[in-house]
């Protein structure tokens, strides 16, 4: 799992442990770093499914990492939230069984 950052840090620190299933992140975060940064961070050390929210959904779409594994742009249903979610749940499980 991923401990969130301090303000003026650069880097993500991992605890060592996986319980997240699925990422759920925006390109741009509320202290004004990236998300796609973070999540390319994250990405190099656990390989889960990734859904971003985000008003910016033509800076994901370029073809380089991370291409999402869900895409929400803002404003965003709740409910398709959720589903979204279960969807990423129900693959890592299914995932995780045929490995």
């Amino acid at each position: 799992s991923w401990a969130l950052r301090a303000p003026g840090t650069r880097r993500w620190r991992s605890t060592g442990r996986r319980s997240r299933a699925w990422w759920l992140a925006d390109i741009q975060l509320a202290d004004g770093s990236s998300g796609i940064d973070a999540v390319n961070e994250i990405l190099q050390n656990d390989a889960i499914p990734v859904i971003f929210i985000t008003a910016f959904p033509e800076r994901l779409l370029t073809g380089e990492r991370p291409e999402p594994t869900f895409l929400v742009t803002k404003p965003f249903n709740p409910d398709m939230v959720k589903a979204l979610i279960s969807q990423a749940l129900f693959f890592e499980e299914a995932s995780q069984v045929a490995a």
